[in-house]
């Protein structure tokens, strides 16, 4: 969305309404969730939720007729995206026991690692394509690389042992090494400038690790429905169910939000 305000609707049209189509029918799923055995925190995060996400319908005609700026753009996205997160991160607190809140903090957290890898996409794209960082940019994105750290680093204590090695595959990849290695380029002339990357090559590499992330991200939620169906008590399997369609509209949501730099 951001790079379709910016280029003045001349770039990423087709794909950005390719990705509506797609955020409508799991957005659709997602307010379909029953919620009446949710405790009323639970009940209170996911009405902010809901409202959100319904006020995305406003938010995109503003975004066709090219009314808000990039940067906005960004930060609503982020503010809805900050809204599902707490409904999933709520989900610990109800989890039953000691196993499924493990669970629930891993899921959590690769979810904040994903969130925080495309914030730096979407970042990056814009300091290749200008081929300088902005003021101050420099230091957002060192902060959104230290949050992937950091996520990752919790997504660790709390996977188990064969999530942690699909995680160090994932991480030990192509994809991964070139974004580090791009990543590197720009860090290196932060000051200057003049990186000489082609934006379609971040996005490509970037993108490709954003999808293998996503592909974890698949076998965390599979893990928690089939805790959810084996577990005996409604409340609990109603919750967890709920918080894994939380994790897949915001999914949508931040595919949503940078379905457009992908096509660079």
């Amino acid at each position: 969305s951001a790079e379709f305000v910016s280029s003045k609707g001349t770039r990423g049209a087709q794909e950005l309404a390719e990705q509506r189509k797609l955020a409508d029918t799991q957005i659709a799923k997602f307010q379909q969730t029953p919620t009446d055995t949710i405790n009323p925190r639970s009940s209170e995060l996911l009405a902010k939720a809901r409202k959100a996400v319904d006020d995305l319908v406003v938010f995109r005609k503003r975004i066709d007729r090219l009314e808000v700026t990039g940067a906005i753009s960004n930060e609503t996205y982020a503010q809805t995206i900050a809204t599902a997160l707490a409904v999933i991160q709520s989900g610990t607190s109800e989890a039953g026991d000691s196993q499924t809140a493990r669970r629930f903090n891993a899921y959590t957290a690769l979810l904040l690692a994903k969130e925080n890898t495309g914030r730096e996409r979407a970042s990056m794209n814009r300091v290749f394509s200008v081929n300088a960082f902005a003021p101050q940019q420099y230091e957002q994105v060192i902060a959104i690389v230290a949050a992937q750290t950091l996520y990752l680093d919790a997504f660790r204590e709390s996977s188990t042992e064969e999530q942690t090695q699909q995680l160090d595959v994932i991480l030990s990849g192509p994809a991964s090494k070139d974004v580090e290695r791009l990543r590197g380029i720009a860090f290196a002339k932060a000051a200057t400038g003049g990186f000489d990357v082609e934006v379609k090559d971040w996005a490509a590499s970037v993108t490709a690790k954003i999808n293998q992330l996503k592909e974890l991200e698949n076998v965390l939620a599979r893990d928690l429905r089939d805790i959810a169906a084996a577990t005996g008590a409604k409340a609990t399997r109603s919750l967890i169910l709920l918080y894994v369609a939380g994790g897949a509209t915001l999914l949508v949501i931040i595919g949503l939000g940078s379905a457009v730099n992908r096509s660079i």
